[in-house]
């Protein structure tokens, strides 16, 4: 009878260290940017074949995040006399090219384009990993400078209703030998940080930052900030210890590897489009907050994962495909570097980042400023404002700008469940209200679709 009693618990043990096992799970998610020179504008070639050079980049590469900076003009609706490329593009891109290309199953974040600029920035993510909360513009010059929030589908969440959220900020400064504009940008972009939070999350910034070396402003007040709670890490220099600081990347070999302009030598081949010269710039990075260079809340960086695909750092004065002059690059696949020289004239940059599975159901407090009486929701000349919640209905005032336009309002819990939808054409910018008696007391987003223009709230429904 001890014997069996015995054995019991020792089965017992085996499977609640299995189920601890099985709930303590590791992630990878593997972080990309890419500045792919107008894609959409058949400049380099026909969309068709630029379609099949991004395919095979992407299912080399797998990013779970991937920011596309300076792409072409995308119309938000279908009147939308702003974009060239039709409504549906980013939904042909992740139906024909990011799907195809591995496992992963991808979903775009609402793009924006106020700044009315001649290109623009779209972030796509992998949907059974992170669901996208809201996209908020930042700044606004010459091009929009886009804060995305993400939170994790974390495989404890059923149990535990927390998970970790991850803040994307992406953007393409402007380009040329005076830092003014891009110094004017990113410190506007930044300050837009420092107003939001009350100290920096886990978050990544990434994009085309077109510096010509470490002592520029806009950058140096990122990477060196007085203030460490919203200091930045270019991993290189910080977690990595492979680079110092100052840094001037155009004149020592030392930063060959990291340079992401131009794959291409000259302008002749493959087109006319972009830059030439060969590898010689550094201008497309990823940093990131204290929290992931810490790991202090389920994120952190992968050390020594920072890459510049296809640069094997013989690149220097030469095309990325050049075989010749200092050997075959073997970084990656023969059909993956020619692609990269014929998509665009920069090389994409990654990190991977380790995420931790939140078994405790404990999480550092989200440092994003959040008014939980009354939120405000800007789109262009849309705006709608309401209460959060604290009894039966969820009440708020449309701007006059939305009368008489369709508004269909989605709602969902925390694990994606919709839970809630209606819609209604607003007759009157007076108060409107929809129940929501037999949503429980917690979490939720609130979609809000006027025509083709989808964004997202969040809300906390209390008790009375």
């Amino acid at each position: 009878m001890k014997r069996n009693i015995l054995n019991l618990v020792i089965l017992f043990v085996l499977v609640f260290c299995h189920h601890l096992k099985l709930n303590a799970q590791n992630d990878t998610l593997k972080v990309m940017t890419y500045n792919v020179l107008n894609y959409g504008d058949a400049c380099q070639g026909p969309n068709s074949l630029m379609r099949n050079y991004l395919k095979k980049i992407i299912s080399y590469t797998q990013p779970d995040i991937l920011g596309l900076v300076k792409m072409n003009t995308i119309k938000r609706f279908s009147g939308d006399f702003n974009g060239n490329l039709q409504p549906d593009f980013c939904d042909s891109m992740v139906q024909y090219v990011l799907n195809p290309a591995g496992n992963i199953s991808y979903n775009y974040c609402q793009y924006t384009n106020e700044a009315r600029g001649g290109d623009m920035n779209v972030l796509f993510y992998n949907k059974n990993k992170l669901v996208n909360i809201y996209s908020v513009v930042l700044t606004i010059n010459v091009t929009d400078f886009d804060l995305y929030k993400f939170y994790y589908k974390d495989p404890n969440l059923s149990n535990t209703h927390d998970t970790t959220f991850l803040y994307v900020v992406l953007f393409h400064t402007q380009s040329g030998s005076d830092p003014t504009i891009r110094n004017a940008q990113l410190t506007s972009t930044y300050n837009a940080i420092k107003s939001r939070f009350n100290y920096l999350p886990n978050m990544i910034m990434m994009g085309d930052f077109n510096l010509r070396n470490s002592s520029e402003v806009c950058y140096n007040q990122l990477v060196n900030a007085i203030d460490t709670a919203f200091k930045f890490y270019d991993p290189p220099f910080s977690t990595d210890s492979v680079l110092s600081y100052p840094a001037n990347w155009s004149q020592n070999n030392v930063y060959n590897p990291f340079y992401t302009t131009s794959t291409r030598f000259d302008l002749i081949h493959p087109n006319s489009c972009g830059t030439d010269g060969g590898a010689k710039d550094w201008y497309d990075h990823i940093i990131f907050s204290p929290w992931i260079l810490n790991g202090s809340n389920y994120v952190s960086y992968i050390p020594h994962t920072y890459m510049t695909v296809g640069n094997d750092g013989k690149r220097s004065g030469i095309s990325v495909n050049d075989s010749v002059t200092r050997g075959k690059n073997i970084s990656a696949p023969d059909d993956v570097i020619n692609s990269i020289f014929n998509l665009s004239n920069k090389y994409p940059v990654m990190i991977s980042l380790l995420v931790k599975s939140n078994t405790a159901g404990i999480s550092l407090p989200d440092p994003e400023k959040l008014n939980l009486g009354i939120s405000e929701i800007y789109f262009d000349s849309y705006s709608i404002t309401f209460a959060n919640p604290s009894g039966d209905f969820l009440n708020f005032k449309l701007s006059e700008t939305l009368l008489m336009k369709r508004i269909s309002i989605s709602i969902y819990d925390i694990s994606g469940k919709k839970v809630l939808q209606t819609e209604f054409e607003s007759e009157t910018f007076t108060s409107q209200s929809i129940d929501i008696s037999k949503l429980s007391v917690g979490f939720y987003f609130v979609n809000f679709k006027v025509g083709e223009t989808l964004f997202t709230k969040k809300m906390v429904k209390s008790f009375n």
